[in-house]
C-alpha cells in the first residue's frame, strides 16, 4: 500500500481514505482505518500513513475477502472432532 495526501493505492487501484475505511478492515481485530498526516517542520516533509482506530494495526484486508475467510473457517471447525475445535477457538 502507498499512500499519499489524498488517498491510498493498493495494488494498481487507488482509494481516497473515505472509500478505504469503508471497504478495508484491520487484519488483527476488524477494525476501521484511520488516516494520520504529520508535517516535518526540520525537513519540510509531510507524511501520510494509516493505522487502525481500534488496536493500532497497519495491516488491512480488504473487508469482503476478510468475511470469505471467516465463513471458510466456521466451516472448517464445524467439520472437525469438538475436543480439537475447542483448542483452536
Amino acid at each position: 500500500m502507498d499512500y499519499d495526501r489524498y488517498g491510498v493505492t493498493v495494488g494498481k487501484k487507488r482509494y481516497r481514505y473515505e472509500q478505504f475505511a469503508r471497504i478495508f478492515v484491520c487484519r488483527a481485530c476488524w477494525g476501521i482505518p484511520v488516516a494520520f498526516h504529520h508535517y516535518d517542520p526540520a525537513t519540510g516533509e509531510m507524511t501520510h500513513w494509516a493505522q487502525c482506530g481500534e488496536c493500532g494495526g497497519r495491516e488491512f484486508i480488504d473487508g469482503a475477502k476478510a468475511e470469505r475467510m471467516q465463513i471458510e473457517a466456521r466451516e472448517v471447525l464445524a467439520d472437525l472432532p469438538k475436543e480439537i475445535a475447542n483448542k483452536l477457538r
